[in-house]
């Protein structure tokens, strides 16, 4: 079992993110993570890659939505390099699906920084990522969705008491049980 994200706080209001010169504001019940892109060949994480600012959204029912600029200028991903798979319908938009994975950046428990420490996870996405390239309407931060939780077999807790959530691998036994049911 490996532990993702461990004890990521989200709160009842308002709140702000500050990345690069920029301040986002972060709504109430928002769950910040930190993510990186790659090319869809890519196994391993170059040591170069920037990571950036999303919300993990279970409402969001595809795998990841960016925005083009955010892709280039944060994710320093040019949306040339990656191969279109297709496309879908979001929010009444078309969107065109690309091949990319993206990496879950572990957390410090009971903060939204960054584990350094820790290794990035890598998030199989077979079936892409979608780019929104207009600016109405387009998130303030990128969105991880269920899918992509669901499609690599995460286990997402959340602690309403606490205000957190938990996010890790299955062990050997969850998925043995998982088989024998």
């Amino acid at each position: 079992m490996t532990v993702l994200l461990s004890h990521l706080p989200f709160t009842e209001r308002d709140d702000e993110l500050s990345f690069g010169l920029t301040r986002f504001h972060v709504k109430p019940f928002q769950m910040v993570v930190w993510c990186s892109i790659t090319g869809h060949a890519i196994e391993e994480m170059p040591p170069h890659a920037p990571r950036f600012p999303g919300i993990l959204d279970t409402g969001h029912n595809h795998n990841f939505s960016i925005n083009g600029s955010h892709l280039r200028d944060w994710a320093a991903v040019p949306i040339n390099s990656l191969r279109r798979l297709g496309q879908i319908e979001e929010g009444g938009d078309t969107l065109p699906l690309f091949a990319a994975n993206v990496w879950i950046h572990c957390n410090r428990p009971r903060t939204r920084n960054v584990a350094p420490e820790k290794p990035p996870f890598l998030l199989r996405l077979d079936e892409g990522i979608a780019v929104q390239d207009k600016r109405i309407g387009v998130p303030r931060l990128p969105l991880l969705g269920l899918r992509a939780l669901a499609r690599n077999d995460l286990f997402l807790t959340t602690d309403g008491g606490k205000r957190c959530v938990h996010l890790r691998t299955l062990d050997w036994r969850t998925k043995l049980l998982r088989w024998l049911v």
